[in-house]
């Protein structure tokens, strides 16, 4: 029973990732170098919405990391094999943080050597303050060979303004 439920937990993590990237706006620029290569650089552009109708939209130059709403990074978190990261300082995290979520500071020096424990196979969902912070773990994360990153878009200031739980 467990193993099929792992299985449509798959599943549908996945939908939920292809579902936000329905969104997305990618636009390729190709450059040439001194030696004639040629090299083509993807910028995805996403745009979302909170529930409050609040527009909110985020840069991701990366296949590898995707931003969400709050309804669809909520959904995520009911997976069993999701890692959730809350990149601000401990003392926001003591503040309100999201269930589960390990806390490590990006600004602080060890914050590579802390997220090399996480697990490089199961997704990391990823979130800070506003969302800029997060962007810059999740871009750490990626340089370390971390495939699965999914940003919380608007962060918890979009957390708490769409009424999600927090646990203090």
């Amino acid at each position: 029973m467990r193993k099929i439920f792992l299985n449509i937990s798959g599943v549908l993590l996945m939908g939920i990732v292809v579902s936000a990237c329905s969104s997305l706006k990618s636009t390729p620029t190709a450059s040439t170098d001194g030696n004639n290569r040629t090299s083509v650089e993807t910028t995805t552009e996403a745009s979302t919405s909170t529930s409050a109708g609040t527009s909110t939209s985020a840069s991701v130059s990366s296949n590898n990391v995707k931003s969400v709403n709050t309804e669809q990074f909520s959904k995520l978190l009911l997976l069993d094999n999701v890692q959730v990261l809350d990149v601000r300082t401990a003392e926001e995290y003591e503040g309100g943080h999201i269930e589960d979520a390990v806390n490590i500071d990006v600004l602080k020096d060890d914050f590579k050597a802390k997220a090399a424990k996480l697990d490089k196979s199961k997704p990391v969902l990823v979130y800070c303050r506003s969302g800029k912070r997060s962007m810059k773990a999740a871009s750490t994360l990626e340089s370390m060979g971390f495939t699965r990153i999914v940003n919380l878009d608007g962060g918890m200031l979009a957390w708490e303004e769409d009424d999600m739980p927090v646990e203090k």
